[in-house]
């Protein structure tokens, strides 16, 4: 289940099971020491160390939750500035690139996500004030509009407030150029039909949103291959002239609030306009979503399931898995995996972290590996390409947060046909 701040609160003191991964050293007894010394330490002095680190940890994520109770946005600006001094003042004209502001940019989306969960959304639209006057030269991202969008419909009657907001950010800051080595041609479906690429079903969809089963070899994004998922949506709805997507990404990313590798298969969803992109990537930066994969890895689990805690990109990562069928034929495994943490890639890298890469995964397995799969006379699968599914994604309902919306995707005939095979 992935974590909101509240439940984070607990974590720290939950008692992983025997089968928990971990990179190096006593998992437990060095959360317990982090706890015991933290209880010690009074709010300046943490607020100090949160605000100095590169990436701040999820422990130190939940007490900065308590602190946002009390602190101003004041306070937190003062605090941004103290370890970012370069990011203050206006930037000159021709004046080079300056580094560390996506310090300074991470320590303020994490302060307006630590005010929004207390409810002080007041203190969110005043935090923004001051990073636009006082901070210019940290630029704002989607997050942190998002983030700003979402306070805005607590507080304001009228919608057209929150669109207006939006569209004024989006216009100055957030407008990407298209991609120029995309070709906007007129999509043939009959040709991607024949590649097995469509067709793409539609699972759930609304005023708000729109949820396809993504096939695997479509990107998420435009490439100078093949149609991104916007794109063959874009194509499929073209004579509704009441279909759109969100353009808060431009054009190369319309809709799309969360991505899937290119190879992985499942659930994907989009927006349909701005004020609903930003809620639905102001619940996934505060994780109040919920992802079940599934997936076929390399050998034979021993365990039934565990908990990964592995870094990826040098920022702190977990997934809990579960064995669904061992594949005795194939000498590989189908497991469910629930990421907690959404890192790039972070499924692969945590599944060759203990020893059970993705079968057909060349960039995470191991030469070793790979030599041994080579020379192994099991039932090895038909296709190249790895088998990763997006399962589920369950989240609030941009439009209404009371409401959940579960969506689910099944697996493929193709993907159902491997385990058959490898059994």
């Amino acid at each position: 289940q992935m974590l909101t701040h509240g439940a984070l609160c607990s974590r720290s003191l939950r008692v992983f099971s025997k089968h928990t991964y971990r990179d190096g050293g006593c998992f437990f007894m060095k959360r317990m020491m982090m706890h015991k010394a933290s209880s010690s330490d009074d709010d300046a002095s943490l607020e100090e160390r949160v605000f100095a680190q590169t990436f701040v940890s999820d422990d130190d994520d939940v007490r900065l939750f308590a602190c946002a109770k009390t602190l101003s946005a004041r306070d937190f600006a003062n605090l941004i500035a103290r370890h970012n001094h370069t990011a203050l003042g206006r930037k000159m004209k021709n004046e080079p690139k300056l580094r560390n502001m996506g310090k300074a940019k991470s320590s303020f989306n994490i302060a307006l996500s630590a005010l929004v969960e207390n409810g002080r959304f007041e203190e969110v639209e005043k935090m923004f004030s001051i990073w636009r006057e006082e901070f210019p030269r940290v630029d704002v991202d989607v997050v942190s509009v998002s983030l700003v969008a979402s306070a805005l419909r607590q507080t304001r009657e009228d919608i057209a407030d929150v669109e207006r907001f939006v569209f004024e950010q989006k216009s100055r800051h957030l407008i990407k150029r298209p991609n120029k080595k995309v070709a906007r041609k007129k999509i043939n479906a009959n040709k991607y039909e024949r590649d097995g690429l469509l067709p793409m079903g539609v699972v759930y969809e609304d005023e708000d949103v729109i949820a396809v089963c993504k096939t695997s070899g479509i990107p998420s994004t435009s490439d100078p291959s093949t149609p991104s998922v916007s794109d063959f949506l874009m194509s499929m709805k073209k004579d509704d002239p009441s279909f759109s997507l969100s353009e808060m990404n431009g054009a190369d990313a319309r809709g799309v609030v969360h991505r899937l590798d290119k190879l992985t298969s499942g659930v994907m969803l989009l927006a349909k306009n701005d004020v609903t992109h930003c809620e639905l990537v102001s619940a996934f930066y505060r994780r109040k979503t919920k992802k079940v994969y599934n997936a076929i890895a390399s050998g034979i689990f021993e365990d039934d399931e565990g908990e990964i805690d592995f870094p990826v990109d040098n920022r702190e990562a977990y997934s809990k898995y579960a064995v669904l069928e061992r594949l005795e034929r194939g000498e590989s495994s189908f497991v469910e995996v629930m990421p907690r943490t959404g890192r790039k890639h972070q499924i692969r890298v945590h599944l060759s972290s203990i020893g059970h890469p993705l079968v057909n995964d060349a960039l995470y397995t191991p030469k070793k590996i790979r030599k041994s799969d080579e020379n192994s006379t099991v039932v090895k699968p038909k296709s190249s390409s790895f088998y990763l599914h997006a399962r589920s994604l369950e989240l609030p309902h941009p439009s209404d947060a009371s409401k959940m919306l579960k969506l689910e995707a099944p697996l493929s005939a193709s993907f159902l046909a491997e385990i058959d095979r490898l059994r």
